[in-house]
């Protein structure tokens, strides 16, 4: 440790002890800061080309968009940039207003799977799902938005309250979990479908003993 002045003790008598400070000579003080200051550049020297060396690419991005129409611009100049896989989740509200980019997409030859969550049946040419309509399960998915772009950018629009925002991140855990995610919610809701009957005399006529189990 570099010390910056002397301490050194006075005796005066038995009873009593003074301390008292003696500072370094500016000259001194001055070759010390050089030197910390020398030690800093050499350190940045070595640092910094190992940095910028780094491809950007391999950054993980993780930012928050304050905003409902500003989260909304982003989104869709992310879809306008698409080049393989739209799979997306969301409210009419939302599909509505990305449709026209979602259909430039498509003729891209972008593979896009979606599902609306407001119980409406879209005719669209690609692979679109309907939501099974319950308002306990539609109030759990209020406001919610969820997106990920060529199984590498996620995005998840929350819109619920008084302070929309999104949360964007392109860390593959995050795009493979909501991607899981949407398509397991889609594989629920055909099952649904496909046996309502079933499903509703086995769990309640609102599924209440499904969704209230936890």
């Amino acid at each position: 440790m570099l010390k910056k002045g002397f301490v050194y003790v006075v005796s005066g008598n038995e009873q009593s002890k003074s301390i008292k400070y003696q500072a370094l000579p500016f000259k001194q003080l001055l070759n010390i800061k050089k030197d910390d200051f020398t030690d800093h550049l050499n350190y940045l020297h070595e640092t910094l080309p190992k940095i910028s060396s780094i491809n950007n690419l391999d950054l993980t991005d993780l930012y928050v968009i304050e905003g409902y129409s500003a989260s909304i611009e982003v989104i869709r100049a992310s879809i306008q940039a698409a080049k393989s896989e739209i799979i997306m989740s969301c409210w009419m509200k939302e599909f509505n207003s990305l449709k026209n980019l979602l259909l430039d997409a498509y003729k891209r030859k972008v593979n896009i799977i979606t599902l609306v969550f407001d119980g409406q049946d879209v005719e669209v040419p690609w692979r679109n799902f309907t939501h099974y309509n319950n308002e306990k399960i539609n109030r759990r998915h209020l406001g919610e938005f969820s997106l990920v772009i060529d199984k590498k950018q996620t995005f998840l629009l929350h819109s619920w309250n008084s302070s929309p925002h999104t949360v964007v991140s392109n860390h593959p855990a995050t795009s493979l979990v909501t991607r899981n995610y949407i398509r397991h919610d889609i594989y629920v809701n055909r099952i649904l479908k496909d046996f309502e009957k079933e499903m509703v005399k086995f769990y309640g006529q609102n599924l209440e003993n499904l969704i209230d189990d936890f």
